[in-house]
């Protein structure tokens, strides 16, 4: 995710003010230099301080950095550690947490973002620093962004897993490359349906009644429901637990 962020920020326009830190200086250099953007310092002013690690080294990675970052808006991107756990952690005033997805490294991805303490004009200033990396939206509450994070952040790999069942299916049938074809153009047709119509008129539009499609949809619903759901409750019981 760090690599996402670092290059979408880039191509948006944000690469003269644009640094990072990491725990190996040698590691962090080779980043740097690879996407074209400046290592931290310990000189440079923070007006906006992003977290990109794993929630067990938030506070060790910002710690010797929060000096220097007083009156800077915290912006956290560690999956499951929620508003409360930050500022206990951080001991810092403007905290905000964003849960992007990887499409935000090409500017075409979508970021939630929650804050209890950041103030209006500050929440503007986050709002309008995530819309170079595409849309943007705020949450109600803290406790919306498991689900936030199955859906958002980990929603594309499992639209990627249903694609590889049907690759899998496909290949034994055609040969690899029209597979191949076939699979990716329905993907993109999919996508297509569904940003002219409700996902249920873009359904039964492509479903005629008694056709082939409804016949394989017939065996989808009655598992994929209930699969998907424990899926995803899977997925927020560890969003859940995962600073233990």
């Amino acid at each position: 995710m760090a690599e996402a962020l670092a290059s979408g920020l880039k191509a948006s326009g944000m690469s003269p003010s644009l640094c990072v830190k990491g725990k190996n200086k040698n590691t962090t250099d080779g980043f740097a230099h690879q996407l074209g953007i400046k290592s931290y310092n310990n000189s440079n002013l923070l007006e906006i301080l992003i977290i990109a690690v794993k929630p067990h080294q938030i506070q060790s990675a910002v710690q010797p950095l929060l000096p220097l970052a007083e009156n800077t808006i915290v912006i956290s991107v560690a999956a499951g550690v929620d508003c409360e756990s930050l500022v206990h952690i951080l001991n810092h005033g403007a905290i905000v947490r964003a849960m992007p997805n990887l499409a935000i490294a090409n500017q075409c991805g979508m970021t939630a973002l929650f804050s209890e303490s950041a103030s209006p004009m500050q929440q503007e200033v986050v709002g309008e620093l995530f819309s170079g990396l595409g849309q943007t939206m705020w949450l109600e509450a803290d406790e919306q962004m498991h689900a936030v994070t199955v859906l958002l952040g980990s929603g594309p790999a499992f639209f990627m897993h249903f694609t590889q069942s049907l690759l899998k299916w496909g290949r034994d049938y055609l040969p690899q490359d029209i597979c191949d074809a076939c699979v990716k153009h329905a993907s993109s047709a999919a996508n297509d349906m569904m940003s002219q119509y409700p996902i249920n008129d873009a359904v039964n539009r492509v479903a005629s009644k008694g056709g082939v499609t409804e016949a394989g949809l017939n065996v989808l619903t009655q598992k994929l429901d209930d699969l998907m759901g424990k899926a995803l409750s899977s997925s927020v019981s560890k969003s859940h637990n995962m600073t233990e």
